[in-house]
């Protein structure tokens, strides 16, 4: 009997606990934006009832079904997913300020040539095509984004960042307790010449320099919350600082140690 490939399978069992918008991606072939997507449109159920929240842990034994949208029929057996609907935080004629969620592409690169970013979702759903990027955001992280709606707007604000007229901080849940409770990271950050997904401080190409503060504000046997606050802007700069250090960012799989997994997996983070 032939197997089903992960594409057309349309139920699943769950064989080791783990978000559902993880493994909505892993059993049926799609990537995690378009599992929370699915999730969040209703298409998902769990134990025949239906989930609309992306961060519900899995227990052994679930049954996750994931139903045709009537998109899906629409296009004739091609998988279409709704348009992201983003929180806008801030408006004004010259730029929006959006609330960007986890798990969402910011900006086309090749590991995501196949998904919808969210500069493309938003200017199909606003009407605006000449939205532009200001800045930023990893696809695991959370959020204010800045969009200019104008080129000129657009070079004024990226000035503006690069003049560190703008304050940016980040709040990070890490594993362990730093040992200083305020300090900067100072280490410069290149693409890994091991994996080219990768950022390293070690065996990269060109590095640049990079600068990284924190703060404790919060902590509990095996964790603790920083404030971070960056000088410079490098890819993953945050991510990558943080595990040099010893303490990675829970939840994150691609920067993140034993440990680190450990206390995830046991969280459900």
């Amino acid at each position: 009997m032939k197997t089903p490939s992960a594409e057309h399978r349309r139920e699943a069992i769950v064989a080791e606990a783990m978000r559902l918008d993880q493994f909505v991606a892993s059993s049926f072939g799609i990537s995690r934006a378009q599992a929370k997507m699915q999730i969040e449109a209703g298409c998902v159920r769990c134990n025949d009832n239906i989930v609309r929240k992306a961060a519900k842990v899995l227990k052994v034994g679930d049954a996750v079904r994931m139903q045709k949208s009537k998109q899906y029929e629409k296009n004739g057996g091609q998988t279409s997913y709704p348009k992201q609907i983003f929180l806008i935080l801030y408006e004004d004629a010259s730029c929006m300020v959006i609330d960007k969620p986890a798990g969402i592409t910011v900006h086309s690169a090749a590991s995501t040539k196949d998904e919808e970013t969210l500069i493309e979702s938003l200017r199909e759903t606003q009407k605006l095509p000449n939205l532009m990027l200001v800045h930023r955001l990893d696809r695991g992280t959370t959020g204010c984004l800045l969009i200019a709606k104008t080129p000129e707007a657009a070079e004024e604000f990226q000035k503006q960042f690069k003049d560190h007229t703008v304050k940016k901080e980040y709040l990070a849940m890490v594993a362990g307790i730093p040992q200083e409770k305020e300090a900067a990271i100072e280490a410069s950050i290149g693409r890994s010449l091991v994996d080219r997904t990768r950022m390293s401080l070690f065996r990269t190409g060109t590095s640049r320099s990079a600068r990284t503060h924190y703060r404790v504000l919060q902590e509990s046997k095996h964790a603790s919350l920083l404030l971070c606050a960056i000088e410079t802007g490098r890819t993953h700069q945050i991510r990558v600082h943080l595990r040099a250090i010893g303490h990675p960012i829970l939840g994150d799989e691609k920067y993140g140690d034993v440990e680190s997994r450990r206390i995830s997996k046991e969280h459900g983070i």
